[in-house]
């Protein structure tokens, strides 16, 4: 009876060692995501967030991934359904049937050459290449909302569709992988048989690099710039209050962005000296600083709603 309960203590040893490393990696791809977006943006962290906040962001990136993954499924299973009615109906199910044996006898053959994974390394480093260039041309500016706004660095990115490409290009490769390197076990002994599973490995671990941009993809081109609109009154003698986009909530400081006369501003206050805050709407980033890239003199964002300007206090 001692020895069940020691085992069962083990095994949920083990089980909570496992959820703290998963955890800490789930934590360490919101960092990532949430640390490009951020210098996309111009914000510079003064301190940590938080395990939360990146475990948060990381919900968000799998959010991003897991539902148009989830229609990509359901498409191509509704594709299938529909190709075997046509064939039913024009070819006759067992030609489509043949059809799809004889496809799948061809690769299961091909797997076991090493041109197979050979070509599948060439089109992960074709990925590389076009992944270093779309975000070279289409997120390579940095600080885009800090100092003097230019119009042409602010606007959205029209370019989100790689982010899902690249998933597709994961989950296929995931998919093959998992499916045709087993072949290595029954293809011929000796240094052929090294050689080719040197290969298959260099194709997963080339999938599994290209996995780890995504998180650097989402920050950059697909996450969201929308933040709440905050006024914060400082603890002084003139109760001097802040206005703008609170981009950081920290632990130690808080961080809102502002800009005026084509000049975006980061204001980081230390907790010590926060009053009183009020927090509004949430409202797009990106846009307010091109309305006043375009018209300098109108401040964004507007905190009229939520501070009085003639009792001078926080509504």
């Amino acid at each position: 009876m001692e020895k069940d309960n020691d085992s069962r203590l083990v095994k949920l040893a083990n089980l909570a060692e496992k959820l703290v490393k998963l955890s800490a990696i789930l934590a360490a791809f919101g960092y990532m995501s949430l640390r490009a977006h951020l210098n996309y943006l111009g914000i510079a962290s003064t301190s940590s967030l938080g395990v939360e906040r990146y475990l948060m962001e990381t919900y968000n990136l799998i959010g991003t991934i897991f539902i148009p993954l989830f229609f990509t499924i359901l498409g191509a299973v509704i594709a299938v359904v529909l190709i075997y009615a046509l064939g039913f109906f024009l070819l006759k199910i067992q030609k489509v049937k043949a059809s799809g044996q004889i496809l799948q006898k061809y690769l299961s053959e091909q797997s076991k050459s090493i041109v197979f994974p050979l070509l599948l390394i060439a089109v992960m480093l074709f990925f590389y290449v076009w992944v270093f260039r779309v975000i070279t041309k289409h997120g390579g500016d940095t600080d885009v909302v800090v100092g003097k706004l230019a119009t042409e660095q602010l606007n959205p990115s029209s370019v989100d569709w790689f982010f899902y490409l690249v998933i597709i290009v994961c989950v296929v490769g995931y998919s093959i992988h998992s499916k045709y390197s087993k072949s290595i076990k029954n293809s011929e002994r000796g240094s052929r048989r090294k050689l080719l599973g040197f290969f298959w490995t260099v194709f997963a671990v080339a999938l599994v690099l290209l996995a780890v941009q995504l998180p650097l993809l989402y920050g950059r081109l697909v996450r969201s710039t929308d933040y709440p609109i905050a006024v914060v009154q400082l603890d002084n003698t003139e109760n001097q209050t802040m206005c703008g986009f609170l981009v950081q909530d920290a632990s130690s400081d808080l961080t809102l962005w502002n800009a005026e006369n084509g000049v975006g501003h980061l204001i980081v206050i230390p907790r010590s000296r926060v009053r009183l805050m009020s927090t509004g709407k949430m409202d797009d980033l990106l846009k307010a600083a091109r309305e006043n890239a375009a018209n300098p003199g109108a401040k964004r964002p507007d905190c009229s709603y939520l501070f009085s300007s003639q009792t001078g206090t926080l509504k």
